[in-house]
């Protein structure tokens, strides 16, 4: 029989790790087939292919693993708890609650006459908005204004900016007994299509009831604030989830 070249035999063990590699990640176990004392084919473990797994997976985790350290060491200077804990008890002072939870990023803001709830994630970047309208709205954070009345109930879907203050864009009314989860109700125009002067009367309510600039450049602080301190204990999360045996 040929002898084997080196070339060959490296090829033949380069494409058995592929094999390999690819079963592990298709969740199948590294197996070989051998044949037992009464003939029958049974299937047992090869050590060499369970050992270049292990070196894979060692050497993917610590690779993850140190990307992980930098990213958290980045964010360390940007995620500061003193400083979520001092806008809340500044808007405290001022006879508002806030209420949110470490490891959620749903925040609730309760005033007088409405409730006003967002997503510390909701933010529009300048990359999702229109390059003309980059001065005007650089950063926005969307939220939305609840009041009840007898069950019955108004939404305004809003946006927060740090300068500009609260951008309107819908409002939406749902009677007592109407569920706003079906798709095909009709809960309003489009905002920017109503008459001018509605569209200023809207803000004008908003504005009473204490959607005003001011708690628009809170929302706006306080979601980036807390997305980073949130961001930071997920990236720690993960991180000793990797490194962990």
């Amino acid at each position: 029989p040929k002898i084997k070249n080196n070339h060959q035999i490296k090829r033949k063990e380069m494409s058995l790790f592929a094999r390999v590699i690819s079963r592990r990640s298709a969740g199948a176990p590294s197996l070989l087939l051998a044949r037992s004392s009464s003939g029958a084919l049974k299937q047992r473990t090869c050590p060499l292919l369970i050992a270049k797994e292990r070196v894979f997976s060692t050497t993917v985790e610590s690779d993850l693993g140190e990307i992980l350290d930098e990213e958290i060491e980045n964010e360390r200077e940007n995620a500061i708890t003193s400083t979520v804990q001092s806008l809340i008890e500044n808007f405290s002072k001022q006879g508002k609650s806030i209420r949110h939870e470490s490891g959620s990023g749903r925040v609730e803001i309760a005033l007088e006459h409405a409730t006003i709830s967002f997503d510390c994630r909701d933010v529009v970047s300048d990359e999702d908005v229109d390059e003309g309208a980059l001065d005007q709205n650089p950063s926005s954070v969307e939220f939305d204004v609840n009041i009840n009345k007898g069950g019955a109930r108004l939404i305004f879907e809003c946006l927060a900016t740090e300068d500009n203050g609260v951008t309107i864009e819908s409002v939406s009314y749902y009677g007592e007994k109407q569920d706003d989860s079906v798709p095909d109700i009709y809960d309003g125009p489009k905002f920017n299509e109503l008459d001018p002067r509605l569209q200023a009367a809207f803000y004008t309510y908003l504005d009473n009831i204490g959607i005003t600039l001011e708690l628009s450049t809170f929302i706006n602080n306080f979601a980036t604030q807390k997305e980073a301190l949130e961001y930071l204990t997920w990236l720690e999360n993960v991180r000793s989830f990797v490194i962990s045996e």
